[in-house]
C-alpha cells in the first residue's frame, strides 16, 4: 500500500453506500461522491437544492458549474490532483434544474471508498450570504 494511500481518509463497510447513505441523507448540506469525475451518489439535501433526481448520476457535476469555474471543478474532482488530508475549497455557482445559477461554496477531499479513491464534496448554498455581502456594500 502506498503512503498516499494510507493517508486517505477511508469510508468502507461491506454494504458499501448503505453505511455511507444514512449519514449523508441527513445531512442539511448536498454531498455528492464522484469516481473518475462522474457522480456516483448525491445525497437527498443536493437533489432537493437543485431539483434534480437520479438523472444526474453518471453525470459530470462539471456539467451543471458556471461556464468559466469548469476547469477548475474537473481538477478539483479529479482523484491525481489532491494532496491527501487536503480539501479544494472554492465559490461557484450551479445550474439548478430551472436553469437558475445557484451560488455555492464547494469543499472537495479525496476519500477511499469501497476501496476506490473517490472525492467527496460538500456543497453549500451561499445565497444569503452573498445577498447580504451585496446589502453591505
Amino acid at each position: 500500500m502506498t503512503a498516499s494511500r494510507k493517508k486517505r481518509k477511508t469510508i468502507q463497510s461491506p454494504e458499501g453506500t448503505h453505511f455511507f447513505s444514512p449519514v449523508a441523507d441527513k445531512a442539511l448540506d448536498g454531498i455528492i461522491l464522484s469516481r473518475q469525475g462522474k457522480i456516483i451518489y448525491a445525497n437527498p439535501s443536493f437533489k432537493s437544492m437543485f431539483n434534480y433526481n437520479e438523472k444526474m448520476i453518471g453525470d459530470s457535476l462539471v456539467n451543471y458549474i458556471l461556464q468559466e469555474d469548469a476547469q477548475q471543478t474537473a481538477l478539483s474532482l479529479d482523484t491525481k490532483s489532491h494532496v491527501p488530508d487536503k480539501s479544494i475549497i472554492f465559490e461557484t455557482a450551479i445550474r439548478s434544474k430551472s436553469g437558475t445559477m445557484i451560488p455555492v461554496e464547494l469543499h472537495n477531499s479525496l476519500i477511499e471508498f469501497e476501496n476506490e479513491p473517490v472525492v467527496l464534496t460538500f456543497i453549500s448554498d451561499i445565497s444569503k450570504r452573498k445577498n447580504a455581502e451585496y446589502i453591505l456594500k
